[in-house]
């Protein structure tokens, strides 16, 4: 845009949002950010100590999608709508992106502990995908 002079280009605000909450790296903390909207009053001091001014610094805490703050379904119902045993106990697992080993050894391990029959909820996350793994029972 700089090459056309006739054309000048429109000044396009710079914001970041930043959803950490303790510690962050300061490659969030741009120095001609227009706004860097934080979570917390500690991650607003992490960016002043990085350079920024209390004037580009919103402490607004996380953006949530506001369903989130809706009342629930009866769990009854959510059961219902997953195919899951309404009267059976539920444990889920979550694998993370670092690995956290196998779920489904995990999964009998607990079952075999807690001397029940538990129905399981399994969800693996890697760097590279998502998947929702089918909802099964542990004897």
């Amino acid at each position: 845009m700089k090459a056309l002079p006739s054309f000048p280009a429109a000044r396009v605000p710079f914001a970041t949002v930043v959803t950490d909450l303790t510690r962050c790296h300061r490659t969030w903390f741009h120095k001609q950010v227009d706004r860097c909207f934080v979570a917390t009053q500690l991650v607003a001091a992490q960016a002043m100590k990085y350079g920024l001014i209390s004037s580009q610094i919103s402490c607004r805490g996380l953006p949530i999608r506001p369903a989130f703050n809706l009342p629930s379904k009866p769990k009854r119902e959510i059961r219902q709508q997953l195919g899951m045993d309404s009267a059976a106990s539920t444990v889920m697992l979550i694998g993370g992106g670092e690995g956290m080993g196998k779920l489904e050894e995990i999964a009998k391990a607990l079952a075999q502990m807690s001397g029940f029959a538990l129905q399981l909820l399994k969800i693996g996350i890697s760097l590279f995908e998502i998947s929702l793994n089918e909802l099964g029972s542990v004897p």
